[in-house]
């Protein structure tokens, strides 16, 4: 696989494994996903709720139509609210292309298969999702819980396995075997999450990082699988190792001047956007998404809390950023997931 013909998306990395998330719920019932404390949205009024509740932003969506918050929601209760779901002409649908529902079962407290988890939460399902790909980053979790082999034998559940850079300081060959004995599953479509953490909260050496993600990459491109990189303030060293080892894949939340250099080096590069879309203020993904073209745009849900059914909510701000059809959208995110994926 040579440079630039693989596949592979970029991840700005802005949610972190163990970060407490939000979620808004309009006065008219319709839900806008939840965002991470850790995305770049460039607004004064984010501010912190309570010490138990983290974190919502007190702005409009265009997706709101005018309407305000009604009160925040825990978890739990945004999974049981009544939701409204934008018109779809086509029957295409879309899936969610990385989500974390180890994460999210752990959150939730819940037992069980993918299938009773959305007829628990159904209404929050939308008629348009079609499946999901989960990610699978922490290799000593990923063991231990023996999660994964269960929701891979499911229908609509596609699986992606790796070192996420939090967790690189513990890699070992044990784990890397582990990972790759994951990997021959043919649900299992993609190498990651992956990539290169300077932020605060990240206690593993850049140098230590730098060797994991080497590694991986080098494992991946054997094994000829798309890759997904995790990127955060480490933009200049993340390029120049994917450039050296070849790669492929991630979601999205600076400014355009930092994609443009990968969406040139590598022509199958394709970007995921959360619904960090949906806050005005969010200038810079904003614009960012505005000049990508849809071709190269993959849909993945908010950050590891989230369930994967919410992403219909970011791929109809998606629609009217762009001025395009919700029914164009979800078809060409839908090939962009096929041509990605083989799914």
């Amino acid at each position: 696989m040579s440079r630039g013909s693989g596949l592979f998306r970029i991840f700005d990395g802005r949610h972190e494994p163990e970060e407490k998330d939000s979620i808004q719920r309009l006065e008219n019932g319709s839900v806008l996903t939840r965002v991470s404390m850790g995305d770049r949205v460039q607004d004064p009024s984010l501010q912190r709720l309570s010490d138990t509740a983290s974190y919502l932003k007190h702005t409009r969506s265009p997706v709101s139509h005018g309407n305000t918050y009604k009160h925040r929601l825990s978890l739990g209760e945004e999974c049981k609210g009544e939701h409204s779901y934008p018109h779809v002409g086509t029957d295409v649908g879309f899936i969610d292309t990385h989500c974390h529902l180890d994460m999210l079962y752990r959150k939730l407290g819940f037992r069980g298969t993918f299938n009773n988890f959305r007829e628990r939460y159904q209404s929050s399902f939308p008629p348009h999702f079609r499946g999901c790909i989960t990610n699978f980053c922490n290799p000593q979790i990923m063991v231990k819980e023996t999660l994964w082999e269960g929701l891979l034998a499911e229908d609509m559940v596609w699986g992606a396995f790796g070192c996420h850079p939090h967790f690189a300081k513990d890699y070992s060959s044990v784990q890397e075997q582990n990972i790759l004995m994951a990997m021959r599953h043919p649900k299992a479509v993609a190498f990651g999450e992956m990539g290169l953490d300077y932020s605060h909260k990240n206690s593993t050496d850049p140098s230590r990082q730098k060797e994991v993600f080497e590694r991986q990459l080098h494992l991946a491109v054997g094994l000829q699988k798309p890759l997904v990189i995790h990127c955060r303030d480490a933009d200049d060293d993340v390029l120049e190792i994917m450039k050296k080892c070849v790669p492929r894949e991630h979601c999205f939340t600076n400014s355009y001047g930092v994609i443009e250099p990968l969406l040139t080096e590598f022509p199958n590069l394709y970007v995921g956007f959360t619904a960090l879309i949906t806050y005005q203020k969010a200038t810079e993904a904003r614009d960012a998404l505005r000049r990508i073209p849809l071709n190269r745009i993959v849909s993945k849900a908010v950050c590891q809390f989230s369930h994967p059914g919410m992403g219909i909510h970011t791929l109809q701000e998606l629609s009217l950023l762009k001025g395009e059809t919700l029914d164009k959208v979800l078809s060409t995110i839908r090939r962009n997931t096929t041509q990605l994926y083989g799914i």
